[in-house]
């Protein structure tokens, strides 16, 4: 293969290869480091949360309790111009199932209700209060992509008591009773999941996860989850307002809603429950982007580094090469008949002759064509130098090979051809000889 092919092949690998690793070759790479890494957290919180996926935990107690006597709530009227948000289908519309629902939950949870006290638990702790983690997974929000945690906060708004005549404990005793029974009793739906601690204990190895890992962190800002439910209703069982009632979506998502209720033979304990927010490991797209473009200019200049080190000494052979080729006589003689190539493997009869035919040389014109002739064969004499490069001879024998004129025939081209072939290989071809068949070949 010639030099010169030689060195464009290297250049089409270094391009296919730069191709390469600009569009395909960091990416495998830094997605498996992402995806291992979010093995590793997937795993850690799927252990940590359990097959259902939810953990309830006690976010205080015991706390003083403030309360005051209400008129219990009336029974819900459908209104055909109030709204309704289906998560189902994901619209907006009108819906007096809604209304029916509502009033058959009204009238299972107030409707044997004789007194109703409703907690001061708006703006302060009252009693006691729960949270409901959920354990979202690996889901898009946002424009982003995370592990999701929801969470709910639930806590009593309000204690109904039944017939007067029967004993009633306390407002504080029927509250702290609810919780004893949400925790510890075993028709409570909420004792299976329910572990002490857990909230912070999630919360803690949710921050020491986004220490350790590179590619996601943690964002703490408690966003609303925009989580609807179907048959959504306000505290005491009435239907929620709809969404265009609030002046922004962070009043709708405050809004608390009706949640369960505990009651024995005495009283009924009512919770409420926050729509969900959530907390999450968010997806660092651009520390991804970054580090695959510090893979990619790593590489690239790698690359770069060794193609440099592989090309040039083809480059300079070819250089070399190519000055040869055109090489005058002159330059050639000049070249080999200096004395001082004679000197490492010291020849005393080569270093007087060469310094003779190098002085002779210098004082001759290089259009001297006679002159130049006589001192080329007295150079191939006496210091026994090839004028006439292998590679040369070897390019000119590919280029006057009469089978390259035999496919497209031409009789004239095929004689010259064989001709100048059979003086090529013949031995001892001087140098006037060499450029003679080198000008013939041109009329190839």
């Amino acid at each position: 293969m010639k030099i010169k092919h030689l060195i464009i092949l290297l250049f089409c690998l270094y391009g296919i290869a730069m191709t390469y690793i600009i569009i395909y070759a960091y990416d495998p790479f830094i997605d498996k480091d992402v995806s291992q890494e979010e093995d590793e957290i997937y795993d850690y919180f799927s252990h940590f949360f359990g097959e259902t996926s939810i953990k309830y935990d006690l976010l205080y107690a015991h706390k003083d309790i403030t309360f005051k006597k209400i008129q219990k709530p009336s029974k819900p009227i459908h209104n055909p111009n109030t709204l309704r948000i289906d998560t189902i289908n994901h619209t907006i519309r009108n819906d007096i199932d809604r209304y029916k629902e509502c009033e058959q939950r009204w009238k299972e949870r107030f409707g044997d209700i004789v007194d109703l006290y409703e907690l001061g638990f708006r703006n302060k702790e009252n009693g006691w209060c729960l949270v409901k983690l959920t354990f979202g997974g690996f889901n898009y929000r946002d424009g982003g992509a995370g592990l999701y945690v929801y969470f709910n906060i639930i806590y009593p708004y309000a204690v109904g008591y039944f017939d007067k005549s029967i004993y009633r404990p306390s407002v504080k005793n029927a509250v702290e009773s609810s919780l004893n029974f949400w925790i510890n009793d075993n028709n409570s739906s909420y004792k299976a999941d329910f572990r002490q601690g857990s909230f912070d204990a999630f919360f803690d190895d949710l921050k020491r996860f986004s220490a350790k890992c590179k590619y996601y962190k943690y964002d703490g800002s408690q966003k609303p989850s925009r989580n609807r439910y179907l048959y959504e209703a306000s505290l005491y069982n009435q239907p929620l307002k709809d969404l265009y009632s609030f002046e922004n979506e962070e009043e709708y998502e405050l809004q608390p809603l009706d949640g369960s209720y505990y009651w024995n033979g005495y009283h009924r304990v009512y919770n409420a429950f926050t729509r969900p927010y959530y907390v999450s490991l968010e997806k660092q797209f651009s520390v991804i982007n970054d580090t695959k473009k510090a893979y990619r200019t790593k590489w690239m200049c790698g690359l770069t580094l060794i193609f440099i080190q592989i090309i040039i000494p083809f480059l300079l052979v070819a250089r070399k090469q190519q000055k040869l080729q055109s090489e005058t006589l002159y330059d050639k003689l000049k070249r080999l008949c200096n004395p001082s190539l004679f000197m490492k493997n010291y020849n005393k009869e080569k270093v007087d002759a060469a310094n003779k035919i190098y002085q002779k040389l210098l004082q001759t014109s290089p259009n001297d064509k006679e002159s130049l002739d006589e001192i080329q064969q007295e150079a191939v004499e006496k210091l026994k130098i090839t004028l006439i490069d292998k590679t040369m001879i070897d390019d000119l024998k590919k280029k006057v090979n009469p089978q390259n004129y035999v496919k497209n025939y031409n009789a004239e081209k095929v004689a010259l051809a064989n001709d100048l072939y059979s003086r090529l290989t013949k031995e001892n071809l001087t140098y006037n000889e060499f450029i003679e068949i080198q000008d013939l070949s041109k009329q190839l």
